[in-house]
């Protein structure tokens, strides 16, 4: 039809399509969400969609061009990115086995099963943190002082998780291009591209979140949030070692 950008419709299908599939986003928003709260989450998908603006103008500028050509190149970023993930898994993991291991050894775990309480004894804090109120971080949100910095890891945890995955540098060199036709300014429009596949992810991150927060209450209760951070924790690694085992 007239008037109506095809390509652009067919991309933006993809591209939401891609954004929904469940993956390392998903995981890190979940994890975010289980260990700090909905407003660290938040963070943690704003620094996601960072990520992206990292790749897109590395995009623009040529830069990923080197990641699809040098062999070295994309290896060392992937091992990198494998290995942070396989951090993020290996640090839930501890730090919910801690949690339950220090409930069990002072007594109170059934109790805190039960009553839905459990006491700061045996809480690893997030990523250097103070032990939030009630031992276990509401789904609402952080307490106390350390909003400010445990926001501002959040936001470094999905930054660096999407800055070092070379899958996404090769998703905007070789899907990008598809869509640009050869009486379009390159450059704008791939500017235009990467902003719908950025707005996409953030508007889905969005949604997830809000998905998230509307379970509260079942998330809230301990036995739920400690199966759900060792799934969270063992999916983290699996999908470091996934991407360490790939070929390009």
């Amino acid at each position: 039809m007239d008037g109506v950008d095809t390509d652009l419709l067919a991309f933006m299908g993809l591209a939401a399509l891609l954004t929904i599939l469940p993956g390392v986003d998903m995981a890190l928003v979940m994890r975010s969400v289980l260990t700090e709260g909905r407003p660290a989450a938040w963070m943690t998908s704003l620094g996601i969609c960072s990520g992206l603006c990292v790749h897109a103008f590395a995009s623009a500028l040529g830069l990923s061009t080197v990641l699809s050509t040098s062999a070295e190149a994309f290896t060392i970023l992937k091992a990198l990115g494998a290995a942070y993930l396989v951090y993020l898994g290996a640090r839930t993991l501890y730090g919910t086995l801690a949690k339950h291991a220090g409930a069990r050894g002072n007594g109170v775990g059934a109790a805190a099963s039960e009553t839905g309480d459990v006491s700061v004894v045996g809480h690893v804090p997030p990523e250097g943190g103070v032990p939030p109120v009630g031992g276990i971080p509401p789904i609402g949100g952080i307490h106390g002082t350390e909003d400010a910095r445990g926001g501002w890891r959040a936001f470094q945890r999905g930054a660096i998780s999407n800055v070092l995955n070379p899958k996404v540098a090769v998703f905007y060199l070789t899907v990008l291009p598809q869509f640009i036709r050869a009486d379009d300014p390159v450059l704008l429009r791939s500017f235009l591209l990467a902003g719908i596949h950025i707005g996409l992810s953030l508007v889905w991150l969005t949604a997830y979140l809000w998905l998230l927060g509307r379970a509260g209450a079942v998330l809230a209760r301990p036995p739920v949030r400690r199966g759900l951070e060792r799934l969270t924790g063992t999916l983290l690694i699996a999908l470091g070692v996934r991407l360490a085992w790939e070929r390009r």
